[in-house]
């Protein structure tokens, strides 16, 4: 099977929430893809015992044959015993998922420097159905296993597993190249790293940002700046909502978990002391200060009027790209991003702090002004002014975006209608699968974070039982899950690998409000999902673990000469949308693994910000 995707295609849409609606466009997809799936064909669990080290011929010509998948080097089975590729943790669970027909009872794991037995163990007696994915597994447990080391885990005439290494340290890596990736969507900027014997990097890109158009921005004309921030995800278009909400993961990450994650520098040649973690989201604020418009509102993206290419680097679309006008969706999340920034920024900088504050206050002010839902009309639909997500979302009085807005405000001054932001959040409940439209936990995370004596008991005590009790669920979903998630199997969405990533935050609020150690270890059961207990038996992180993605749905990848693509991106994941062609050449694969490591495949294969910012925030309180 031919593993180099297809020719890129032209597609009307990019990231989420954006189906085709052309029939000779799926008709070109579809012929694209005839004949090759990328590197994936539909699983199969009764694979021969072979040592995954050993690399092929083939590996030159970047061939592999079914059911082999390519990976940096050549052509490998995926793994029969699906474990975190990367590692564990000391102190946590560590669980492996085997095919229920092992043929031995018994497993062992061996330690790579001497290759004597390090730990034994059983599988568990009883199998797991697996609904969403069609699997039948059992569980080999090592939690009790905490030597630090790498090591590889053996059934009976399996294939051993990849490697994986236990230590205090493991996600420190993990987390470091996670934010590589965000630093790789720098826009506006010169972007050069080195990873793994590769050099990533592009030029200066979109440094005529952004065009007022009088059709997108009635009574508009000419230009403003808007340089800099992050490329949203495999298209270089920029949105306010999107990216309030995914830099929000960072900010908050440094307010959780704090001074561990200065020990990580993920910036070539950074020495300022601001901790790298939050320069890279200063990169992204300065930029959403840069959409707000002089009376407090918030223009709500910029885009060009069509996207490039698949294989245009940012350097070379040099389209004209345009604003959309303000919106009370990308005012919102930009008082709730940048109040949050204000009360982050203040030990390091008070004079930003306060221009932060200014600007979340400004933009407050105008969502009092306009009390009612104003959408970006017109924007991306129904009529198609310019290419690129609509990121609309309703925000209207007492809307989550709203009182996310308020919420973080009240927080950073201590001052605000507390008894309106009360009921506001007495009327929410924490949501376990949540994204970009939905940002009420933060409003009732960050209220369940602050200590003020202002806060009514009562509410606090509603908000802390619907934090813990949606917990509660996932930990129970993830411990009868064959392979740990904390999510069902009605919840495969465009980005479920994002879902994933974002459960960890309700879990670590949980724990922060009960102290109980199941919630940690469901988390870190969710990073071991990302990292390749899955029923895919690969990483889910371009450059990161085992057998990885090699062509995520991302230009940058795509146009270089580099045969890896960009690292540290989270790809999309399992998505079996009835739009997507695949759904129909493999209409029997289940939800669940229906995932295909192809560049033209982005229902499943495309990267984004509001998954690598929640894949941060999940590492992050696991860094030492």
């Amino acid at each position: 099977m031919n593993c180099l995707a297809p020719t890129p295609i032209a597609h009307p849409s990019d990231n989420g929430f954006k189906p085709f609606s052309s029939k000779v466009v799926v008709a070109l997809f579809a012929a694209a893809l005839a004949g090759s799936t990328g590197c994936d064909s539909p699983p199969n669990n009764q694979q021969p015992a072979t040592n995954y080290y050993t690399w092929d011929a083939a590996a030159q010509s970047r061939q592999c044959d079914s059911p082999k998948v390519w990976t940096k080097g050549g052509c490998v089975l995926p793994a029969v015993v699906k474990l975190n590729t990367v590692g564990y943790v000391t102190g946590r669970n560590k669980l492996a998922t085997v095919p229920a027909d092992a043929p031995d009872s018994s497993f062992v794991i061996r330690n790579i420097s001497d290759q004597q037995v390090a730990f034994s163990g059983t599988l568990s007696a009883t199998s797991i159905n697996v609904v969403d994915t069609g699997d039948t597994v059992r569980i080999a447990d090592f939690s009790s296993f905490d030597d630090p080391g790498t090591y590889v885990l053996e059934v009976g005439s399996f294939a051993i597993s990849p490697t994986f290494e236990i230590g205090d340290n493991v996600y420190d890596d993990i987390f470091r190249t996670a934010l590589l990736g965000l630093y790789g969507q720098r826009c506006g900027t010169t972007v050069k790293f080195d990873y793994a014997g590769d050099t990533f990097s592009h030029a200066v890109c979109h440094n005529d940002d952004a065009q007022f158009n009088p059709t997108f921005t009635p009574g508009m004309s000419g230009k403003q700046l808007a340089t800099g921030g992050w490329h949203d995800a495999g298209d270089y278009g920029k949105y306010t909502v999107n990216g309030a909400f995914s830099v929000a993961f960072l900010l908050k990450a440094w307010e959780d978990f704090g001074q561990p994650l200065t020990s990580v520098n993920h910036i070539p040649n950074y020495t300022d002391p601001l901790p790298s973690i939050l320069a890279e989201a200063k990169y992204q604020i300065d930029w959403l200060l840069k959409m707000q418009l002089t009376n407090g509102s918030v223009l709500h993206l910029v885009c060009p009027v069509t996207f490039p290419g698949d294989s245009v680097s940012p350097e070379a679309d040099t389209v004209t790209r345009y604003f959309l006008q303000s919106s009370t969706g990308a005012t919102a999340y930009f008082v709730g991003a940048v109040a949050m920034a204000s009360r982050v920024f203040r030990p390091f900088d008070s004079a930003y702090s306060d221009k932060l504050l200014i600007a979340a206050q400004n933009g407050q002010a105008w969502l009092s002004a306009n009390p009612t839902d104003i959408p970006a009309a017109d924007g991306t639909r129904p009529n198609l002014y310019v290419s690129g997500g609509p990121y609309n979302v309703s925000s209207g009085t007492n809307s989550a975006p709203r009182t996310w807005a308020s919420v973080e405000l009240w927080r950073t001054t201590g001052t605000g209608d507390l008894p309106s932001i009360e009921s506001a959040l007495s009327s929410m409940n924490v949501s376990p699968n949540w994204d970009w439209s939905g940002p009420g936990n933060f409003a009732l995370f960050d209220y369940a974070s602050s200590e003020s004596a202002l806060r009514d008991s009562a509410t606090v005590t509603k908000v802390q039982s619907s934090i813990t009790t949606g917990a509660d669920g996932l930990v129970a979903t993830a411990q009868n899950h064959g392979y740990g998630r904390a999510l069902g199997s009605a919840n495969y969405y465009w980005g479920s690998n994002g879902l994933v990533a974002r459960s960890v935050m309700n879990l670590m609020a949980a724990y922060r409000i009960n102290s109980d150690a199941k919630y940690l270890d469901a988390a870190t059961e969710q990073v071991d999902y990302l990292l390749g207990r899955n029923p895919f038996g690969r990483s889910m992180i371009t450059g990161l673990g085992y057998a990885p993605p090699v062509n995520p749905h991302h230009r940058p990848s795509n146009a270089d000469s580099v045969g890896e693509p960009w690292p540290g991106l989270l790809i999309g994941g399992p998505n079996k949308d009835a739009n997507d062609p695949l759904s129909k050449v493999y209409p029997d694969v289940p939800v669940g693994k229906f995932w295909y490591d192809n560049t033209a495949d982005y229902y499943t294969n495309e990267i984004a910000i509001n998954w690598n910012g929640p894949l941060i925030y999940a590492l992050a309180g696991f860094v030492k």
